[in-house]
């Protein structure tokens, strides 16, 4: 049995990462981690605020200032889903529930300026077959971009019209990675 691979290194793995060759790659994987986490931790009412790096406080306060703008309320929160069947899987969708009252996934980055349309559209449209395999579909896909400077912007993606492309690029991934198991 071969370890399905994750929705980022399908990503990385055929050049559509927005990170994939930057040098700083690991810096910002690693700090959008943490304020994954932080983010996690305060749903769970168990964050220390004062505990938080600079480098993610500003992101964090962005969060905080978006969720006293609008109504988020998870059902799941780093969520982990897997797909036998389709063969892949992620650590964690970051968010899943109403968002001003609309069912919906939504993924936060931790970004400057703006994000890569077709990675973000791709991870959303694995989050969604991923997360429509075994529970109720939603109906909205969101990327919240929470900047350094404490603001945030919300730019919704169509991830359900691009399934099929995403069911592609896994296939693609284990024909460049797994051949001899085909």
């Amino acid at each position: 049995m071969i370890e399905l691979p994750r929705v980022n290194d399908i990503l990385v793995g055929l050049g559509l990462s927005a990170y994939r060759d930057h040098p700083a790659r690991d810096y910002y994987m690693g700090r959008g981690k943490a304020l994954h986490k932080a983010i996690e931790l305060s749903f769970a009412d168990n964050l220390d605020e004062g505990s938080l790096h600079p480098d993610i406080a500003t992101g964090f306060s962005g969060f905080r200032k978006l969720c006293a703008e609008h109504r988020v309320e998870p059902w799941h929160v780093e969520l982990p889903l897997a797909s036998e069947t389709m063969g892949f899987q992620t650590h964690g969708i970051d968010f899943v529930g109403p968002f001003d009252g609309v069912p919906s996934i939504v993924d936060w980055k931790n970004v400057k300026g703006s994000v890569d349309d077709r990675a973000v559209t791709l991870q959303l449209a694995a989050y969604d077959l991923l997360y429509g395999e075994t529970h109720e579909p939603v109906e909205q896909h969101l990327v919240v971009m929470l900047r350094p400077d404490g603001t945030y912007r919300i730019k919704a993606v169509k991830a359900r019209e691009h399934r099929t492309t995403w069911l592609a690029c896994v296939l693609a991934h284990r024909a460049l990675t797994s051949w001899e198991s085909l």
